[in-house]
Parts: C-alpha cells; structure tokens; sequence
C-alpha cells in the first residue's frame, strides 16, 4: 500500500500540506532506513560528524550529539522551505 508523502524523504503524508506552516519535523520523521543502503549511508554520515566534533574539536560527547540534533533538525526545517514559501 502506497501513501503519497508531502516530501519523499518523510513519513508525512500529503494530506499534512495545509498545516505545512506548523510542521517541525524530527529525526522520527524522516525515513532513513528505506533500504539498506540509504540506512548504511545516514549512519555512516552521523558517525562522521560525530567523529569529526570529538577528535578535531574537542567537545564532549554530549555536546556533539546536541550539535549533530541540532544540525539535522535545521537541516529538516530547510527540506520544507519551499512548501512553505509557497504556501
């Protein structure tokens, strides 16, 4: 069973366009583990920013896990920019 998604990358469905305003997505949100591979490169990706924060600038890990939360959220918030722009 196909659901159309308001953005493909989301678990959000299309019948969520008029409340596009009010949506904040979160990491529950997006759909990574769509197939293997997508999944693998999502974690690779995650491990790399989190290796980068704690060796090359030396934060605790708490902190660059915030940061990495921080990081993917706006980077969500910038998926929907355009539906909001033209909403």
């Amino acid at each position: 069973m196909a659901v159309d998604r308001l953005l493909g990358q989301f678990r959000i469905s299309t019948a969520m366009h008029p409340y596009v305003l009010r949506l904040r997505l979160r990491g529950s949100d997006f759909d990574f583990g769509a197939t293997p591979e997508r999944a693998a490169a999502f974690t690779k990706c995650i491990r790399e920013m989190r290796r980068l924060l704690l060796e090359k600038s030396r934060v605790p890990a708490i902190v660059a896990d915030r940061a990495i939360q921080k990081t993917l959220e706006a980077a969500f918030d910038l998926q929907l920019a355009d539906l909001r722009y033209r909403f």
